[in-house]
């Protein structure tokens, strides 16, 4: 892992932010993935963590994270999977407003509708999930964002969602620093 992200040596940054008492020690890993991303992290990265890594196999010890389209993702997966995932934040998520294909990559097998749209019947499988989105003001994804909060709110679904002065990418490192780390 390089551990750089939007100019944030990540590797620098959670050192100072484990000594300074602020986060725990974590296993953070960045796949750089284009297509297939929901099989690829279930059957592939999960799997292969758990078995190379000191990691803590279990729901309440793994979380999932990403910003805009990894936003997405990141909420989708958690959101499907809550029994793999104990938390999730996403950091302008994109596409939330949009039917999404039942199996990825082929919309031609089906569409569902999209997250906003399905939340309400997904409440009781995600009342345990710890769910956290955030999006700057400034952001064209502010909207869909805001009415996801607006529908998890609608349906009695914990969450913590905060918008920042910001657009899609500017205070996306602070962000990563202040809020996503301590979050996990």
């Amino acid at each position: 892992l390089e551990g750089n992200y939007q100019g944030l040596n990540l590797k620098t940054t959670m050192g100072s932010l484990i000594a300074l008492h602020v986060i725990r020690e974590l296993i953070v890993v960045m796949p750089d993935i284009q297509t297939a991303y929901r099989e690829f992290i279930l059957n592939d990265v999960i799997p292969h963590i758990d078995a190379s890594y000191r990691s803590l196999a279990q729901r309440q010890s793994r979380g999932i994270a990403g910003h805009s389209r990894g936003g997405f993702g990141a909420l989708t997966l958690a959101t499907d999977h809550p029994g793999l995932f104990g938390a999730v934040y996403a950091l302008s998520a994109s596409s939330l407003d949009r039917d999404d294909p039942i199996v990825e990559g082929a919309p031609e097998r089906g569409m569902r509708p999209s997250l906003i749209a399905r939340v309400a019947a997904l409440r009781d499988s995600i009342k345990e999930l710890a769910i956290r989105f955030d999006v700057g003001t400034a952001d064209r994804l502010l909207k869909p964002n805001q009415d996801l909060a607006a529908a998890m709110d609608a349906a009695g679904v914990p969450h913590v969602f905060e918008t920042y002065p910001g657009d899609h990418n500017g205070v996306i490192r602070q962000r990563l620093a202040t809020q996503l780390l301590p979050f996990f």
